[in-house]
């Protein structure tokens, strides 16, 4: 069964050490928009992740989306590759941790491929119930 889609947006950054903070901003920007201001700090670091890695393993433009399901915000990050995105660090790596990061911070996370063989990485993050004020500001 799928959620429906409330809102989606999509943007495309080319691959290099700018993208985390444009990602970053767009995420920000589209949370602040959509009054979901809470979930900021944990879709953003969860953005950084995903895109450092996508940037760390391919050199072609990176796609970020979010999307309002129904109780969840769904964050994607495809890397234009079919490289993967992800690995599990071992306890002597000094880096890679971005598994354990992600998976403390959203509700559930995932890597998948797409038909056309872009590689992407998914991160679920939980809505809170609104207040009433909250719910009768935003016309619902």
């Amino acid at each position: 069964m799928t959620s429906p889609v409330i809102w989606s947006r999509c943007a495309r950054f080319p691959p290099g050490n700018t993208s985390v903070v444009r990602a970053r901003e767009f995420v920000e920007a589209e949370l602040d928009a959509h009054d979901l201001t809470y979930l900021v700090d944990s879709v953003e670091l969860v953005v950084s992740e995903f895109v450092t890695n996508a940037v760390d393993r391919t050199h072609s433009s990176i796609g970020v989306s979010l999307e309002e399901l129904l109780f969840c915000v769904r964050l994607t990050v495809r890397n234009g590759t079919s490289s993967t995105m992800s690995k599990t660090a071992r306890s002597t790596d000094e880096g890679g941790r971005s598994s354990l990061i992600v998976e403390r911070v959203s509700a559930r996370w995932g890597v998948g491929t797409a038909p056309d063989g872009d590689t992407s990485a998914w991160a679920l993050f939980e809505l809170r119930a609104p207040s009433y004020e909250a719910w009768a500001a935003r016309g619902r």
